[in-house]
């Protein structure tokens, strides 16, 4: 009889490994294996690596890139790619709800903030649905959107500094050239990373488009339940008395954070049959302390 707990962690997946049939868009959930579907509060990572754009000392265009027709922002970091991090709205707001106020840990999105708040900081997001942002250091209060059907707005100058984004844990550094504005578009260090919101539905196509001069470079993803991809497969059928079992865990879903790895934890006893994201980090060390890190 098994006890305890089990822990499986999932890797995040460098833009450079990504199966992307476009020479410049790259998007964290184009994988054949699952047909290009993601669900739940998945972050997906949108990454323009262009040379025409990718010079960081110079003040450069920002690329127009689409989720459905809608703007995604995107910021250059000091390897002169652009990267932009988006998600559903409904599912991710969901997902933070599992975590105690601003715990910055766990399925921690940060602060939301409503597509029409003032977000001078970090520019203009009025075709979002919303968008989640790390904390400022430097600023105190906060006035967030906390409902998942609010409508309270968030002004980035007054978010708090407790307001750590925990599913976004390893982003590119921007970059911070004194030739150029942070980020090629001026915005806030400190509300780096932020994961731009949209309003999906199930079974619905999610087109990233990058609208670049010469030639569109598009990857359509399937926004939908990844079940029938997933699988649990052990080395062996049978096993004698204190032998090690090794299990394969193959689960789309499972990879919300696509910077970083991904834990999971599984409480195997009959009284603790819940499961934990990052309760620990992908070294063993302790993460999110159970309470916060829950995942329901």
């Amino acid at each position: 009889m098994l006890s305890g707990s089990i822990s499986f962690a999932f890797p995040g997946i460098a833009p450079e490994a990504f199966a992307s049939h476009n020479a410049n868009l790259f998007v964290s959930a184009e994988n054949p294996a699952f047909t290009n579907t993601f669900g739940g509060p998945m972050v997906i990572e949108v990454v323009v690596n262009d040379p025409d754009i990718s010079a960081t000392d110079q003040s450069k265009g920002e690329p127009d890139v689409t989720v459905n027709g809608k703007t995604l922002r995107m910021v250059q970091a000091t390897d002169g790619n652009w990267y932009g991090y988006f998600a559903d709205r409904a599912q991710a707001q969901i997902a933070d709800s599992t975590q105690t106020a601003n715990s910055g840990l766990g399925l921690d999105f940060g602060e939301f903030c409503d597509n029409n708040s003032n977000l001078s900081t970090i520019g203009s997001f009025a075709e979002t649905a919303g968008i989640a942002i790390a904390a400022d250091a430097g600023m105190g209060g906060v006035n967030g959107l906390t409902t998942i059907e609010g409508s309270t707005l968030c002004d980035a100058s007054t978010v708090g500094s407790s307001n750590a984004i925990h599913v976004v844990r390893e982003p590119p550094v921007v970059n911070t050239d004194p030739n150029v504005l942070v980020g090629q578009i001026g915005i806030d260090e400190d509300t780096w990373p932020f994961v731009q919101l949209y309003n999906m539905f199930p079974t619905g196509n999610v087109v990233v488009q990058y609208n670049k001069g010469g030639g569109v470079q598009s990857t359509t993803l399937t926004f939908d339940q990844v079940g029938s991809f997933s699988s649990l497969l052990s080395d062996s059928s049978t096993y004698s008395r204190n032998s090690q079992v090794f299990l394969t865990l193959t689960d789309a879903i499972l990879n919300i954070d696509p910077t970083d790895e991904d834990s999971w934890t599984f409480g195997t006893h009959s009284s603790q049959e819940s499961t934990y994201y990052q309760l620990f980090d992908e070294n063993g060390a302790t993460d999110a302390d159970g309470s916060a890190g829950l995942w329901v």
